[in-house]
């Protein structure tokens, strides 16, 4: 019997399919960080002239 590596180890754990998982739990941490992104930098002044980032910076990030 070969042993599993950690990560296999904890989803099994969990007692879920894959796709839930990361529907659940990765989905949540992308939405999440996705909209402290859009909110940092519109409370720094947005895209425009004299913004923390401005431009291409602020879409790229």
């Amino acid at each position: 019997m070969e042993r599993m590596p950690i990560w296999q180890v904890a989803v099994r754990r969990l007692e879920m399919p894959i796709a839930r998982f990361l529907f659940i739990f990765v989905g949540g941490a992308t939405f999440a960080g996705l909209l402290a992104a859009l909110a940092l930098i519109f409370f720094t002044g947005g895209l425009g002239e004299g913004a923390l980032f401005q431009g291409f910076a602020g879409i790229l990030m």
